[in-house]
């Protein structure tokens, strides 16, 4: 039998009722494991999703809730309740990023006009008119005045390249009322946009206004109502009318921290109600953001770059409104010269030793004549004639070889007046020579340089902000090495001054570098007063640990301007005596002086009266800041690593004691 296929009919086909089609299909549900639910729940939480269009069959789930119920939960989703979370947190140690600053007026804020048409809630772009106008009343807070903003703005942001850090302070508590008003304006005018969402989140935060830290408390209000924001940060000051130039860093440098955690790439600043009896608006807001850049410091040079969670490529954007714009950008040119210098000094000493040589550190000076410094480079040439026969003992070893930098920056309106004088030890390594060093912990002697990377940061903190003195920067810049070239201990060496030195420990060697530097320095360019600083003793540390460098004095004027400039800059001196009986315990049988005593005792001291021998009667101080170079433990303003100790320290003496007079 032969089975004829029927033919196809052409043309559309015929339709079918949607009660036909519902008839004929039998649809498959997901078998479900488990016991069966006794009843419905309400959605606690409603997601944010797209209204979709399905053809499939749908399905009425009988769920035990009133219309009540789901509409009032809408309600609040339209409110935005749910994503309007309030946030406590603690300040704790974090990842470092760098922050770039650019300051802007009031007048440059701007506001999203699109959504919304009540023009009293919003900033006139066109005309740049101030945010101060149109503004309504805001309910009755307790301490609201005393509130610092800190919030992400996502308008508006210029990408500047900024540099790191401090300030001269001298009070100018002038319109320290109008700020305190304009920040009770602006923060009006934020409460004012969120239809007061923050009032009531602060409100509701009993914990955040019950507790008192030692220096400050925020909350974190994230997506606050109508204001285009990611977050809004409300910081609590302690007792910020009494704040020091140092509370502003730290505030600064937990600011950054802060903005690192929540990885931030866009902040803005409302400083203008945080006003201290002690430091001026103006320099507390600059010395805060001091603390920020120095704290934003990290060495990357050696780092992978393909790394996708290294954030170095994506600095922070940090932009400071204030109603006092114009007088904040002046002073921003000193915080941009101490954060430069102290950035300077710090990759100077980090740089590992087969890369900063003593010819790569006379190479960085050098490089400050693009700023108006005049810098001469001596070589051993240069020095053999001049008979600097103490500091050229040092490097005979060292392939590397020894320079002798000399700084000057004249900004005194009489050039000829005797400049200040610095000095640094620059021992680029130190193996200890044939006295040879233990191998436990002799990677951390490449920062025996740090005396010379405090005087270079200084003196190009000093040229960038026109400091008006005439100042002398001078660092004796060696390697320590062993060979059969190297100083044997009882070798007699003679010095710049004609005195000669017995080579006891070629560990001592620090200051036979110093020797020659303070005696050229007294000789060539008879400054107002010497101050020298070197990581110079193990014994500094033992007395004092991290906390503090030793200070010795010829002078009780220059170390009490020096200690009260360090207290200051939290950068604190602890002075030890110089006295005849521990001058005697350096005497040498067979030269003029030996390098150290014969006894264990007195180390730093007997090391700070070894210099003395090579200053005259010109003021002199010797800063000992073995313990304060580096650190193993994060700063409030500081990274792991070199901390720069003394650039914010001598830059602050300068222009307390000496600037300008």
């Amino acid at each position: 039998m032969e089975i004829v296929p029927e033919k196809k009919k052409r043309g559309r086909k015929a339709k079918i009722s949607i009660v036909e089609s519902l008839e004929n299909t039998e649809p498959k549900y997901p078998k479900k494991r488990g016991r069966k639910p006794k009843g419905g729940k309400v959605v606690t939480c409603f997601p944010n999703t797209e209204l979709v269009t399905d053809s499939k069959i749908n399905i009425i789930l009988h769920l035990k809730c009133g219309l009540n119920d789901i509409t009032n939960k809408i309600n609040n989703l339209e409110n935005n309740n749910i994503n309007n979370i309030l946030e406590n947190y603690q300040f704790s140690e974090s990842k470092l990023n760098d922050l770039n600053y650019t300051i802007y007026s009031y007048k440059n804020i701007k506001t999203d006009n699109t959504d919304n048409t009540d023009n009293t809630n919003n900033t006139d772009n066109t005309d740049n008119k101030d945010n101060r106008d149109n503004i309504s009343n805001i309910s009755n807070i307790s301490n609201i005045s005393n509130i610092s903003n800190i919030s992400n703005i996502n308008n508006n942001i210029v990408d500047n390249n900024m540099l790191d850090n401090t300030i001269n302070n001298k009070n100018d508590n002038t319109n320290n009322d109008n700020n305190l008003d304009n920040m009770k304006i602006i923060w009006q005018k934020l409460d004012q946009l969120s239809k007061k969402h923050i009032t009531s989140q602060l409100k509701s935060d009993i914990s955040f206004q019950k507790r008192s830290s030692k220096l400050y408390d925020y909350c974190v209000i994230h997506s606050p109502n109508d204001l285009k924001l990611s977050k809004l940060y409300v910081f609590k000051l302690k007792d910020y009318s009494n704040y020091t130039i140092r509370d502003f860093q730290i505030l600064g440098g937990h600011l950054r921290s802060l903005i690192s955690f929540y990885r931030e790439d866009k902040v803005g600043i409302y400083p203008d109600g945080v006003i201290s009896k002690k430091v001026s608006f103006i320099n507390g807001i600059s010395e805060m953001l001091v603390g920020s850049l120095l704290a934003s410091y990290k060495f990357r040079k050696y780092k992978k770059t393909n790394d996708k969670n290294d954030r170095s490529k994506k600095p922070s954007r940090v932009k400071i409104y204030s109603s006092s714009y114009s007088r904040l950008e002046k002073n921003y040119i000193n915080v941009e010269a101490i954060a430069e210098g102290t950035t300077l000094t710090r990759n100077l000493v980090t740089e590992p030793p087969n890369v900063m040589t003593p010819p790569e550190i006379a190479k960085n000076a050098a490089s400050l004549e693009k700023i108006g410094i005049k810098v001469t480079i001596l070589g051993e040439k240069e020095m053999t004639k001049l008979g600097m026969g103490s500091l050229l003992s040092v490097g005979r070893a060292s392939e590397h070889e020894s320079k002798l930098a000399i700084m000057e920056w004249k900004g005194h309106k009489n050039k000829k007046k005797k400049p200040l004088a610095f000095i640094g030890k620059g021992v680029s390594f130190d193996t200890g020579g044939v006295s040879l060093k233990p191998s436990g912990g002799m990677e951390e002697m490449k920062y025996d340089m740090g005396g010379s990377g405090v005087v270079i940061g200084l003196m190009k903190t000093l040229a960038l902000r026109k400091a008006k003195i005439n100042a002398i920067g001078v660092v004796g810049l060696v390697e320590n090495h062993i060979g059969n070239m190297a100083t044997r201990p009882s070798d007699v060496v003679k010095s710049y001054s004609g005195q000669t030195i017995e080579v006891l420990n070629t560990d001592a060697e620090g200051r036979l570098v110093l020797a020659d530097a303070l005696w050229y320095t007294q000789e060539q360019y008879k400054p107002e007063l010497m101050v020298d600083l070197a990581t110079l003793t193990g014994a500094i540390v033992i007395a004092l640990g991290n906390e503090y460098a030793g200070i010795f004095s010829n002078s009780d004027k220059l170390s009490k301007q020096l200690e009260d400039a360090g207290k200051i800059e939290d950068e604190k001196l602890w002075r030890f005596p110089l006295h005849e009986n521990f001058d005697k315990m350096i005497n040498s049988p067979i030269a003029d002086m030996q390098n150290i005593s014969y006894g264990r005792g007195a180390g730093s001291i007997t090391a700070a009266q070894f210099l003395q021998r090579f200053v005259n009667k010109v003021p002199w101080a010797h800063l000992d800041i073995a313990g304060t170079t580096w650190t193993k433990t994060a700063l409030p303003t500081s990274p792991k690593g070199a901390t720069a100790y003394g650039v914010k320290l001598l830059n602050r003496f300068v222009n307390k004691y000496y600037e300008g007079k």
